[in-house]
């Protein structure tokens, strides 16, 4: 099969709005599978990698972001900005990704070599020298989900990501087993999970470029490829120099132990909330880029997008914050109750960082490249003093409260640039709705401690999360019901039940679909 004979997503509305529900009924699928996969892995890993293996595995893969900063994605994303009437010239964007892949596999072994020369680093380099191997197998691997997504065709391309987590636990699990610490987290996490989809391209839907692509792409048929690929570069430039950054520097601020705690107080929100985030943005950013020739109706889009991304955002947070501790010991066990403290501070970057996500995904849909790069950059800068201060203190306890006031700052600062483009009405719509569920969730779950302190770990956080989200969905029911339904129809849940509620609100929401992803109304509406 060729580049030009790949399947071209329909441009029919009722179609496509088949493809978002598809979509979103397989990523569901998905997450639920990887959920219930990753917790085992979670409960095994959690006792047999110590916290400063995790330490040393987060420095080495913090230095190959900054080094894969240079990679294929770069390009590779233009075919998804391209409208209905374009079709990708996938055999030139595989020969543009190999110009981009083969240097940063070549950079990451230099890098490698050049850490082993410091002793304080030495035990990050032969971690790096394995990781580099996972950058080429990229290669294909970008390609084939960047055509499954282009496509649409949600089903495969979420069974090549289950494939790929199950191999990467896997493999993760058994060389865990076989002592490897920090090695397993890498070789898992950073080569392994490439092979599927490299493998279902070249091997199972048998994609072969055209002849001739060990060429350079001419620049005229490259150009816009990589005029987006270079502003895309500068943004990547920013986040990933400044995780280079702390993996420079926090391995002496705080030592590998301190910063594996901190690795994982951030993954508690990440594998709890940020996985439902994840879905919603996966599914409905594909579809944003499409309507943006139309300010209306990109604005009712984008607002519901924000909208429901704050109200997942903010409830993963407050209900982290306050019962993280006991989440912990169901996901990692008493041996990282010295996590205990930077539970909370995890939790706030959590949210501004899927707040700050959220918003970059609007900008970027909206092909506002210049708006990405400067919040890329204010939120690069924004997390130097927090690096500055763990050095000064070596505290890691300090480094985790200032990193999540410097991350709050940045989402603040990406949503002030997202109103430039929808305007003043957004912001009620999005956040209050958010608020007024996290307070219910967050006194409800206050009050329920009382009676839940003498049950055990697991019986303990499942009555608890049923009290705070029974108390959101509750509050959401009596005051904000127009937005209830929203978040039930745009993450897939229950349609009949999402128009029902809507209309009990102010105004009626519809199902997502490209005329209409939420709402009739000529505005965003609480």
């Amino acid at each position: 099969m060729t580049a030009g004979e790949m399947p071209v997503a329909p441009s029919d509305p009722g179609a496509r709005r088949k493809l978002v529900m598809q979509g979103l009924t397989w990523s569901v699928i998905y997450k639920i599978v990887e959920t219930s996969a990753s917790f085992v892995a979670m409960l095994v890993l959690a006792h047999l990698v110590a916290p400063a293996e995790y330490g040393r595995a987060a420095a080495a893969v913090g230095l190959l972001m900054f080094v894969n900063s240079f990679g294929a994605h770069l390009v590779i994303g233009h075919a998804l900005q391209l409208s209905d009437r374009e079709e990708p010239d996938w055999s030139m964007y595989w020969s543009l990704a190999g110009c981009f892949q083969i240097p940063v596999f070549i950079g990451c072994q230099l890098l490698a070599l050049l850490c082993r020369s410091w002793p304080q680093y030495a035990p990050v380099a032969p971690l790096l020298h394995i990781a580099a191997f996972g950058v080429l197998l990229d290669w294909p691997g970008q390609i084939s989900m960047a055509m499954l997504t282009r496509e649409m065709n949600f089903k495969r391309l979420k069974s090549i990501t289950a494939v790929s987590v199950m191999t990467k636990l896997a493999t993760t699990i058994a060389l865990a087993v076989a002592g490897k610490g920090a090695y397993a987290i890498v070789i898992g996490g950073n080569v392994m999970t490439a092979v599927p989809p490299a493998l279902d391209l070249l091997i199972v839907r048998g994609w072969r470029p055209r002849r001739g692509w060990l060429r350079v792409p001419s620049l005229g048929a490259a150009r816009t490829a990589l005029h987006f690929g270079g502003q895309q570069l500068l943004s990547t430039l920013t986040s990933s120099g400044r995780s280079a950054l702390e993996a420079a520097v926090l391995p002496t601020a705080v030592g590998f132990g301190g910063l594996g705690l901190w690795n994982r107080a951030q993954a508690l929100y990440g594998s709890t909330a940020g996985r439902v985030t994840d879905v919603v943005m996966e599914t409905v950013y594909p579809f944003l880029p499409r309507s943006r020739h139309d300010e209306a109706q990109f604005e009712r889009h984008a607002t519901a997008f924000l909208q429901v991304m704050a109200l997942l955002a903010i409830s993963g947070a407050l209900f982290m914050g306050f019962e993280g501790h006991a989440v912990s010991r169901v996901l990692y066990g008493s041996r990282w109750v010295a996590m205990d403290p930077l539970i909370w501070p995890g939790a706030v970057v959590g949210l501004s960082t899927t707040l700050f996500g959220a918003s970059s995904i609007v900008l970027l849909a909206h092909s506002n490249l210049r708006a990405c790069v400067v919040i890329d950059g204010a939120a690069a800068l924004l997390g130097v003093p927090a690096v500055l201060f763990a050095l000064a203190t070596h505290a890691t306890l300090g480094y985790g409260i200032a990193l999540a006031g410097c991350e709050a700052c940045a989402a603040v600062f990406a949503l002030w640039h997202v109103a430039q483009i929808l305007g003043r009405r957004w912001l009620r719509p999005v956040f209050l709705p958010a608020a007024t569920a996290g307070l219910a969730g967050s006194a409800a779950v206050l009050i329920a401690r009382v009676f839940a302190s003498g049950l055990p770990g697991i019986p303990r956080t499942l009555v608890m999360a049923g009290v705070f989200f029974a108390a959101e969905l509750a509050a959401l029911a009596a005051w904000h019901s127009a937005a209830l339904g929203r978040l039930i129809d745009i993450t897939g849940l229950a349609a009949p039940v999402a128009r029902w509620l809507s209309q009990r609100g102010e105004q009626r929401a519809v199902p997502l679909g490209d005329s209409e992803l939420v709402s009739k109304t000529p505005g965003p509406v609480v």
